[in-house]
């Protein structure tokens, strides 16, 4: 007997047409991810099966309820449960990993559709990267070793935070989250940690609204570590220049983001916290334990302040994982990438915050050589057709080459009109070899260059 079992939510189509278990594209995944050295069996047999396995494949939603009820495939997935000597995970159903669409429900809409964000905290998984999260949650189930959390819940007041941030000093690694209220624009709760030890949180402005005791000495002593401390977080796109921005907290250059850096590594699949989760560590999924972003009431705060904590505790667990992962690869490139990606952070961060020095005189001139260019080019338009031919008008380019030179109609508008667009142009001008198509192409370059040339000068914060 094999020591794992794959357990199936029901029979895919393969099956039904074979009258088989596991046939077609499906298996052959698993056996990519397993060998050939597995049993495999349906959902409502798996209970009189388990104790014969040591390790335990769940597969889509129904083999999931077979063993705990009130998760849902997609948040449970890669999380391994620890049974005495056995092992069990949850991942997708292996039909589901190699079908582009939803056969077995009938639903005829491709699940990307609804899956396009791959947000900070927790975004849908994508249907295109169900093979990928398939191979990673089995690879997981056999690890020897994971990397955990390993964090316990410490809220405590600012002052001692204070007080922590200020006997620990600077030169170390503080792992960073906060809590914002959409609203106001205000820090609801803040935790953070350093190289080890615990997790700390803090609140700022509590549940009524009101700045806690302490929290302007707190955020003093703040400011100080992530002037002169390694940051790690989170999408350092947006934590930081809210620190910055709506409570006067600046940073330093030396940042790295476990966000960024999961992108490095697989620069297809998910990047938010709770897909980095399953992927680098083995922690119960929490994403959904943050209650509400408007807490009302001391109980909804501590809720808030355990979810924050835990993502502190995560993110400094994922970023040893990933940064251990590129170093054992091997691959310098790899290691380089995530170096560079890294590096970029705080330039990036800062032109956003403070602009870039614009020389206004050349901007004028720049704009006004284009301007002309543009102007010459209308004019070449209007020669070589003939007659006075508005090179900006979708309507009169596309009556020109549709009704006036019987070109084919290669695109049409929303209304059904005849659309001759850049691409189009480069079609008939392949075709064609007409000179007309080559100046309206350098018209729409220099009307776009002027475009873009444009923009208003950045005068100040007006809105998030």
């Amino acid at each position: 007997m094999a020591k794992t079992l794959v357990v199936l939510p029901r029979p895919s189509r393969f099956d039904i047409a074979n009258k088989g278990v596991l046939i077609g594209p499906a298996r052959q995944l698993v056996n990519e991810a397993l060998g050939l050295d597995y049993d495999v069996c349906y959902a409502p047999e798996f209970r009189a099966k388990q104790p014969a396995y040591e390790y335990i494949i769940l597969t889509g939603q129904e083999s999931l309820d077979a063993f705990i009820h009130g998760k849902e495939i997609l948040s449970a997935r890669g999380y391994v449960w620890h049974l005495g000597p056995q092992k069990l995970v949850a991942t997708i159903w292996p039909q589901d990993a190699v079908d582009l669409k939803d056969y077995e429900s009938d639903n005829d809409e491709d699940d990307d559709a609804s899956a396009a964000s791959t947000g900070k905290d927790s975004a849908p998984t994508q249907r295109r990267n169900f093979r990928f999260w398939f191979l990673a949650d089995c690879k997981k189930l056999f690890a020897r070793e994971y990397y955990g959390a390993q964090a316990e819940f410490n809220h405590i007041s600012n002052d001692a935070a204070a007080a922590i941030l200020a006997r620990v000093g600077g030169g170390g690694t503080i792992y960073l989250d906060i809590e914002t209220h959409p609203d106001t624009n205000t820090l609801q709760c803040l935790s953070f940690a350093h190289d080890n030890g615990p997790v700390f949180t803090v609140v700022i402005y509590d549940y009524r609204g009101d700045r806690s005791n302490g929290a302007l000495g707190f955020l003093a002593a703040l400011a100080r570590r992530l002037g002169d401390s390694k940051i790690v977080i989170h999408n350092a796109g947006f934590d930081l220049p809210f620190l910055a921005l709506y409570h006067g907290i600046p940073f330093g250059p030396d940042i790295e983001d476990t966000m960024l850096m999961g992108h490095r590594i697989n620069p297809e699949i998910e990047k938010s916290l709770a897909h980095n989760i399953t992927l680098w560590i083995n922690e119960p999924y929490h994403k959904s334990e943050g209650g509400t972003w408007h807490p009302r009431s001391w109980a909804q705060q501590d809720t808030l302040l355990r979810y924050n904590s835990k993502d502190v505790a995560t993110l400094r667990a994922i970023h040893r994982a990933q940064w251990a992962y590129a170093e054992a690869s091997g691959d310098e490139g790899l290691c380089a990438s995530v170096r560079q990606v890294n590096d970029s952070i705080f330039p990036y961060l800062y032109t956003s915050l403070h602009g870039l020095p614009v020389n206004g005189l050349k901007l004028l001139e720049h704009r006004r050589v284009h301007e002309f260019a543009a102007a010459q080019y209308g004019r070449i338009v209007s020669i070589l057709a003939g007659f006075q031919l508005n090179p900006g008008s979708p309507k009169q380019v596309a009556g020109y080459f549709i009704k006036g030179l019987s070109y084919p109609v290669r695109k049409r508008t929303a209304t059904g009109e005849p659309c001759v667009d850049e691409g189009t142009l480069y079609g008939f001008l392949l075709k064609y070899k007409n000179p007309i198509v080559v100046a309206l192409l350098k018209f729409k370059h220099a009307r776009k260059v002027v475009g873009e040339l444009g923009f208003t000068m950045w005068h100040g914060l007006k809105k998030r």
